[in-house]
């Protein structure tokens, strides 16, 4: 029989061995401190094997490499990530996840962990649940019986296009950068700066100047006809060919309508 090797004080890896702990199903173990300071109790020849060289602690550092190169710059939702905020602990099991920070579309900075983007759990800093608040309310004087009015519905298709990235349009609105200026959020202010449609409703919608891309009080928008915003549409093809200025064009189709 073989004498048992003396480990005690010998470091391997990230591991100090601090004494015998024993045989556990015949194999000799020993006690350790990790650098990371949690003690161990580890097999002999998988210390000496280099089987074993951390409490796990190397092993999660590793894979949090790994999830860090795979997550900073990718986008969930509205948020996109660009920092690690560390690990969070919780549940029975006292199991961890990793902690994310992220910048929404509205430019605010929130965390949320790996598995909540990827089951998207969380989906910005809470804006968005704000704004699906705001058009689950029919109110403002804007509704008959159950149904909102035709300028009512109008500010709920600006704010889905600029901020629901399921909605149809949002590609040619949110997608391309267009958004909501705050005091437009509130659908009363909204209301009261657009003021009703013209007779008969049915046949305006909003309309955005040429040189404008963003939706807010004071940046001329106005209710327009279909005919109306086709033409604004081809005219800024137009301009996009004749690779002019904006105010250009915009200026031209004033003038047209006058």
């Amino acid at each position: 029989m073989s004498a048992r090797i003396n480990m005690t004080g010998q470091r391997c890896g990230r591991i100090t061995v601090t004494g015998h702990a024993g045989k556990k199903r015949g194999c000799v173990t020993w006690f350790g401190v990790c650098d990371c300071g949690n003690n161990v109790e580890i097999v002999g020849t998988d210390l000496r094997n280099g089987k074993s060289t951390s409490c796990g602690c190397l092993r999660r550092e590793l894979t949090s490499e790994r999830e860090r190169a795979r997550l900073i710059g990718k986008q969930f939702d509205r948020g996109v990530v660009f920092e690690s905020a560390g690990t969070v602990t919780y549940g029975l099991r006292k199991s961890s996840n990793a902690l994310w920070f992220l910048r929404c579309d509205c430019g605010e900075v929130y965390t949320a962990t790996t598995n909540h983007l990827r089951r998207h759990i969380t989906k910005s800093c809470g804006c968005l649940q704000r704004e699906s608040r705001l058009m689950s309310r029919m109110s403002h004087g804007q509704t008959r019986g159950r149904q909102p009015s035709s300028e009512y519905r109008a500010w709920i298709n600006m704010m889905q296009r600029c901020y629901n990235p399921r909605n149809s349009d949002y590609s040619n609105y949110g997608g391309a950068g267009v958004t909501v200026d705050e005091p437009w959020h509130d659908p009363s202010k909204f209301l009261k700066d657009m003021g009703p449609k013209p007779e008969p409703k049915y046949l305006y919608s909003l309309s955005r100047p040429l040189d404008l891309n963003n939706y807010g009080p004071g940046r001329g928008i106005t209710w327009g006809t279909q005919a109306h915003q086709l033409e604004q549409k081809r005219l800024k093809r137009e301009l996009l060919a004749k690779k002019l200025p904006t105010k250009t064009l915009a200026a031209t189709a004033t003038r047209k309508r006058a």
